[in-house]
């Protein structure tokens, strides 16, 4: 007997076939995913973890006891007290200093000292030794002290006239003889330049013209002025 299929049977048939065949492509996708992913697991690498490192410097020992400020005036020196200069400052050239001594007057030397050799004294008439120096000025020269210092003594000398006594310092004291005016007392500080009095008399040299007796002793002996000038 022949098999004889109906339409219906036949459309049947079909779809099963239909539905095999799309389960076979849905597993097939599903076995290519898995598939997939494994390989990108194999792929990538596993992440390393760091070893985990500790720094500890056995060296030094360091212990920071200070507290910190809790006021503007525990900071040592503000701003405000810093020096700022924008620019710096060019070298100061350094003044000139002044000589150690200058002379009382101006005038010409006209007696040396002399503590060795004798000299003629035209008011005595005779040969004498000349503990100072003789400078010659006209009557009423105004006469300066040499250098800074401390008038020690005031006197009026016969031998000498009117004589003032400045203790310089370094053992260097100046007797100024023949003075008129004298303008300083006994205990003045005086400086450099300052007028002592004016030029006078000196009784034991009146035969001279007239002049300013000076006077030098250094640690209590007598040296010559022109030592110093």
């Amino acid at each position: 007997m022949k098999y004889y299929e109906t339409p219906h049977r036949k459309n049947r048939r079909s779809g099963l076939i239909v539905a095999a065949a799309l389960c076979l492509v849905a597993v097939g996708a599903l076995l290519w995913q898995i598939t997939a992913a494994d390989r990108v697991k194999k792929a990538v690498p596993k992440s390393v973890p760091l070893p985990q490192v500790s720094y500890s410097d056995n060296t030094s020992s360091y212990t920071d006891t200070t507290e910190p400020p809790t006021d503007s005036s525990d900071v040592a020196g503000s701003v405000e007290e810093v020096p700022y200069e924008s620019e710096s400052k060019p070298a100061e050239e350094p003044e000139p200093k002044a000589p150690a001594y200058v002379l009382p007057l101006d005038g010409k030397i006209i007696k040396h000292h002399s503590d060795t050799a004798l000299q003629y004294s035209a008011t005595y008439g005779d040969l004498r030794l000349h503990n100072g120096v003789d400078i010659a000025a006209k009557s009423g020269a105004t006469v300066v002290c040499a250098a800074g210092g401390t008038v020690t003594g005031f006197e009026e000398n016969a031998l000498l006239g009117q004589t003032v006594t400045v203790d310089h310092g370094d053992g260097i004291v100046v007797r100024y003889c023949g003075l008129d005016h004298v303008e300083v007392s006994t205990g003045d500080r005086v400086i450099c330049g300052q007028t002592l009095g004016v030029v006078g008399t000196v009784p034991s040299e009146c035969a001279d013209e007239p002049h300013l007796h000076l006077e030098i002793t250094k640690d209590g002996k007598p040296v010559s002025p022109e030592d110093l000038f």
